[in-house]
């Protein structure tokens, strides 16, 4: 008897491919198989979409002008493109605190006193003080 002849079952004819498929088929919930929901082919749909911050926190977002909006709050496509843009953000603060350091060495009294000053009246670092010249060369802050 070769593969695919029929075989004799009681009063039916089988074939051994159909033997073998009886055999082997997955067992696939009756329900699956007839339920036209579970039978609709998969469209890729871009929202709503997870958005990551480094902070670990996620976010779902629904439409682009929310992505947008996410991303401008530090959230990233993916929790590795969040610790990125964390690392990006880093370097870049650190870089200009050195600038900033190198800069100051050479303040006089007068205007590191200033600078002082003018840090102290705002919340955040003055990485870039808005200097000038006064008479004789001398430095004055006039914007932190």
């Amino acid at each position: 008897m070769a593969l695919g002849d029929p075989t004799p079952i009681g009063d039916a004819q089988v074939s051994a491919d159909r033997l073998h498929y009886l055999k082997n088929k997955p067992s696939i919930p009756e329900a699956l198989t007839t339920d036209p929901q579970m039978l609709r082919v998969y469209v890729h749909e871009e929202y709503p979409k997870a958005m990551h911050h480094v902070s670990g926190e996620t976010r779902l977002v629904r439409s682009e002008s929310e992505r947008r909006e996410a991303r401008d709050q530090g959230y990233a496509d993916t929790p590795e493109d969040a610790k990125a843009a964390q690392k990006r953000l880093n370097d870049a603060v650190a870089l200009a605190a050195a600038e900033r350091a190198y800069d100051d060495r050479n303040l006089g009294d007068k205007a590191k006193a200033e600078l002082e000053a003018a840090e102290d009246s705002v919340e955040h670092h003055v990485l870039d003080p808005k200097i000038r010249r006064g008479a004789g060369g001398k430095i004055h802050v006039i914007e932190a």
